[in-house]
Order: C-alpha cells, then sequence, then structure tokens
C-alpha cells in the first residue's frame, strides 16, 4: 500500500472515530487509541528516508566501519549508524542485536573450527568495540549525547570458567 493510500485510510478512519467519539467526550482511551494510530503512522512513513545512508559523509561511513569487507562488521556498522539517525529523529528507544554473539562453537567467518572463546572473541571484539565506539563518538560530535543513553549488556551473566 502506497503512502497516499494508507494516509488517505487513516483520515477515513480518523473521520469515523471522531464521529463516534463526538457522544463520549469523556472517553479518553478513544483519543489516545487515535494519537497512537497517527504516530505510528508518522514513524512507519519516516522509515524509508532514515534507512538511506547515502547522504552519509564518508568520514561518517568510515567512522562506522561501513567500507569493511567483513559482513558482520557492515552489518553492525549499519546498525549503529541507523541507530544514531533513530535518535536524532526522535525515537525514544532503539534496541541494537550484536547476533553473533552466541560462542558455542561453530565456526569462524574465515571457516576455522571454533570450539574455544577465545577464537570467536578475536573476531568479534574488534567489530563490535569499532561499531559501538563510533556511535558513542558520532552522537557526542552532534550533541545528541546529552539526550540519550548507550547501554551495553549481554544476554544473560553467567561467570566464565575458563
Amino acid at each position: 500500500m502506497g503512502g497516499a493510500q494508507q494516509r488517505g485510510k487513516l483520515d477515513y478512519i480518523a473521520e469515523l472515530n471522531r464521529r463516534f467519539a463526538a457522544d463520549k467526550p469523556e472517553d479518553t482511551d478513544l483519543q489516545a487509541r487515535l494519537n497512537s494510530y497517527e504516530l505510528a503512522y508518522r514513524m512507519q512513513s519516516a522509515v524509508p528516508e532514515l534507512c538511506d545512508l547515502s547522504g552519509e559523509s564518508e568520514a561518517t561511513r568510515r567512522l562506522y566501519g561501513l567500507d569493511s569487507p567483513h559482513a558482520g562488521k557492515a552489518a553492525y556498522a549499519r546498525q549503529c549508524l541507523l541507530a544514531r539517525r533513530l535518535v536524532e529523529a526522535g525515537a525514544r528507544v532503539v534496541t541494537l542485536n550484536y547476533s553473533k554473539w552466541d560462542w558455542h562453537g561453530g565456526t569462524n567467518t574465515e571457516g576455522r573450527k571454533n570450539n574455544s572463546i577465545f577464537l570467536r572473541e578475536e573476531e568479534d571484539f574488534p567489530i563490535f568495540d569499532k561499531c559501538v565506539s563510533a556511535l558513542v563518538e558520532d552522537l557526542h560530535l552532534r550533541g545528541t549525547d546529552k539526550d540519550c543513553a548507550v547501554v551495553v549488556m549481554a544476554e544473560f551473566g553467567r561467570t566464565p570458567k575458563i
């Protein structure tokens, strides 16, 4: 569904809801629901522009590591840069997921058998460090660090026995 079509449907629904609410001025839940629909629409319609990173400077792209030949680094760099853009657009909560954090064996990106967390940390820590550091630095450079908190946490807090 295109933006104009969706906007038309929302306007039609809003008109029906206004008519319905006219008899019930004490029903604040209805107005809250209408406001949430409008907010959801505004958020959805902003996504294509927010996800277009072509306007980012080469310096910003390098800072995050978007130019990395390593697929995992470039993917997480994109998440971190999108997080910054969402914060700038007014998002109150942004959640990122570094999905390679499960270190229970398997192979690394070079195909080496990886049964040790030490092999995984050689690969994952520099990626995570580069991208999160870039996000924090970029938020600071743009002055948005005063309005947000960056929280980094793990899935659970098991004590490693190595």
